[in-house]
């Protein structure tokens, strides 16, 4: 889980992953879904927002292009534009650049053709 605090509350984002059925072409599909949880202070996590990404049988998984859509979809049912932008400067320094995933592939394309490239 990934913390953030934003005006004096602790928020968390979660990651998961579901593998959907085998399909015609027997290909399994892997889904993610980003929750972000108000936790408060007597230990309660209460879900605030659900974003899924939903996987094309054609596609490519690749887990940080799953997770930026899945959190987008998330933070997309959230008004408050500060909070958002805490919650994506949070994701994006949440390792050491050195550490940060790369994705410089200009193959690799979600199901509506975008290309992710260099920082997908």
């Amino acid at each position: 889980m990934i913390f953030v605090e934003f005006d004096g509350t602790k928020y968390g984002i979660q990651f998961g992953y579901e593998l959907d059925a085998i399909n015609r072409n027997n290909v399994i599909t892997r889904n993610t879904i980003c929750t972000i949880n108000l936790l408060d202070n007597k230990g309660d996590i209460i879900l605030l927002a659900e974003g899924v990404a939903w996987q094309h049988p054609e596609d490519i998984f690749v887990k940080e292009i799953g997770r930026k859509i899945a959190i987008r979809h998330a933070l997309s049912k959230i008004d408050n534009k500060t909070f958002r932008t805490k919650i994506w400067k949070t994701y994006f320094n949440r390792l050491p650049k050195k550490d940060r995933p790369v994705c410089n592939s200009e193959d690799v394309r979600d199901s509506a053709g975008r290309i992710f490239g260099e920082g997908c």
